[in-house]
């Protein structure tokens, strides 16, 4: 076997290996009195309980978000990147 087929399982086995551990650490964590829980759940509840009870607010942050995701990639342009193995144009808010 080669060198980077050697290192390419080590890296495997230690992500297999973190993966498990961390699993054992949720599952060692206090049962949450009902439902889901997690310190994100927790941190966020009170932001999500003001979007609840303000939906106009809620739509406004889904839209202005929005704006900020990018446009998408045409997946001609992606099967071309692959047989090719170069990147992909990158698109242009300008269509002019």
């Amino acid at each position: 076997m080669s060198t980077s087929r050697h290192l390419g399982m080590c890296i495997a086995f230690v992500a297999v290996a973190i993966v498990l551990w961390t699993q054992r650490l949720v599952s060692a964590k206090a049962p949450v009195k009902n439902g889901v829980g997690d310190r994100l759940h927790d941190w966020s509840a009170p932001l999500h309980a003001w979007f609840l009870a303000h939906p106009c607010a809620t739509n406004l942050t889904l839209i202005l978000t929005s704006v900020f995701m990018p446009p998408p990639v045409s997946r001609s342009a992606s099967i071309a990147s692959i047989r090719t193995g170069m990147a992909p144009p990158i698109p242009s808010w300008n269509t002019a």
